[in-house]
């Protein structure tokens, strides 16, 4: 009698035993299931704060100048938040014109690049996650035009903008 007694409790301790694996088991099966299915989508790739080329997709590297390359900045949007941005900043020339450009921007290197520095470090946090960056693109031509009002800048292009978080 004891020793069915024994071998009831050692099947219950052993079916418990299984029940606990299968529950993880499923568990990570089905955590593994949905990220795979999120991790190439756009939405995880906002949800994680960007990593994503914005802007200037398709355009040749011959048709631009840039402005600023692997630029490193910090946005302190909170006394203990802070956004860390990663980009390269150019610039589409008007017609014919890349040469003048070519020497607008070595003349102003630094005050372009410390314009481009401070514009990102005021900006809003939800203007840096936006897609477009249009509020970027427009204060960053506004302060070219302060600098020199003969400079001559069609359009301003993003190939590389990286965010992430750093607390």
């Amino acid at each position: 009698m004891a020793g069915k007694v024994e071998k009831n409790k050692s099947r219950k301790r052993n079916q418990k035993g299984k029940i606990i694996f299968l529950i993880i088991l499923l568990a990570g099966v089905g955590f593994f299931i949905v990220k795979s299915q999120y991790s190439s989508s756009y939405e995880w790739d906002r949800w994680k704060w960007g990593w994503r080329p914005v802007g200037m997709a398709g355009v040749k590297k011959t048709n631009s100048v840039n402005l600023c390359e692997n630029m490193t900045v910090e946005n302190w949007y909170s006394p203990r938040r802070c956004l860390v941005v990663k980009c390269t900043v150019s610039a589409k020339p008007e017609n014919q014109r890349k040469e003048q450009l070519k020497e607008f921007t070595k003349k102003h290197e630094s005050q372009i690049k410390d314009r481009i520095r401070s514009i990102i470090s005021s900006i809003e946090p939800e203007e840096i996650r936006d897609p477009r960056l249009k509020v970027f693109k427009n204060r960053v031509q506004q302060s070219l035009q302060k600098i020199d009002e003969s400079n001559h800048i069609e359009k301003i292009l993003v190939p590389k903008w990286n965010t992430y978080e750093e607390s």
